[in-house]
């Protein structure tokens, strides 16, 4: 389950109940964003939750959390993500029916009229247009990220992530902002 957009962010009291918290370079230790988060994220630690830091840097909120840190190459997200989302449509664990109600591109399926015979999300990571399916072992030549990591999250639901919202221009803005918002709605639950 994915929690809010770009435009309406999260509800941090959504935070005590999730099983894992995914930090793509978010550091809330260091950043305040205002509200209850720090209160939310402590009563999900005392719950149980579990915390990863994906950040080329060890943070504060890494050691503050007791997070599996996973030191990603700088501007490698969307190769990362791109690998967790070959091996969550090649196990078969995306919502087929959440998909095909709520969203368009996805796959050949959900192509809107206009883009019908084009390339889906699905084909891009399958490699069926260009040939490169884009696989945890090929995420991890880009990002250097193990690929077990790439195979060990999918089955974690409900995972709110959270990340911090790059600069327009920055290389890998828009594929990593959609992504990390997007990628765990392919799971089910």
């Amino acid at each position: 389950m994915t929690f809010g957009t770009i435009e309406d962010g999260n509800e941090d009291d959504a935070f005590a109940d999730t099983k894992l918290m995914i930090m793509w370079g978010w550091n809330p230790a260091y950043t305040f964003h205002g509200g209850n988060t720090f209160y939310y994220m402590r009563m999900a630690k005392q719950r149980g939750c579990k915390f990863v830091v994906v950040d080329p840097q060890y943070t504060d909120s890494a050691a503050a959390y007791d997070a599996w840190w996973i030191p990603i190459r700088p501007n490698t997200d969307a190769a990362m993500l791109a690998g967790m989302a070959h091996y969550i449509f090649a196990s078969n664990l995306q919502d087929q029916k959440f998909i095909d109600e709520f969203v368009q591109g996805m796959d050949a399926g959900t192509m809107p009229d206009w883009a019908k015979g084009q390339e889906s999300f699905k084909d891009y990571i399958m490699g069926t247009s260009d040939g490169v399916p884009k696989t945890p072992e090929w995420a991890e030549k880009i990002c250097g990220v193990l690929r077990r990591t790439s195979s060990s999250w999918p089955t974690c639901m409900p995972v709110p992530s959270r990340r911090r919202s790059r600069l327009p221009g920055r290389r890998g803005a828009t594929p990593t902002a959609s992504s990390t918002t997007a990628w765990p709605r392919r799971c089910r639950r």
